[in-house]
């Protein structure tokens, strides 16, 4: 059994505090402002999360951070930030009223997700010269 590091752990737990509070603070603004058949609050963490996480990925492969900060980023902040799990939730709800508007909430998160990831990558690659 592995054993648990307490620091690691309440790195985790900082940024899961921070990541569930921006989607939170997201979801309100978004409820309050606009109103959609399709969830842009759920859109709009996931693709904001899949960029973050394409840069977070090209800083930990070219530079030295500490695996605490990785993981406070990563499984912390990008772990509750990001939303699949409402996104499935939120498309089965929708293949009820509509085929096509789940067909589209599908295509956004997925391939704007990839995207993104691809581009925050490829961003940071060349702001760090590589």
């Amino acid at each position: 059994m592995i054993g648990l590091n307490i620091g690691n752990f309440f790195a985790v737990a900082f940024g899961g505090a921070v990541g569930a509070s921006m989607r939170y603070a997201i979801n309100i603004y978004m409820l309050k402002n606009y109103s959609h058949h399709i969830s842009l609050a759920t859109i709009i963490v996931n693709l904001l999360g899949s960029f973050v996480a394409g840069v977070l990925f090209a800083l930990f492969v070219y530079t030295n951070i500490s695996n605490s900060y990785k993981l406070m980023l990563m499984t912390g902040l990008l772990g509750s930030l990001t939303t699949y799990s409402t996104f499935a939730i939120e498309t089965v709800l929708l293949v009820k009223s509509s085929w096509e508007l789940a067909v589209l909430n599908i295509a956004i998160n997925l391939f704007g997700s990839l995207l993104l990831a691809f581009i925050g990558f490829r961003a940071t690659n060349i702001l760090l010269g590589n």
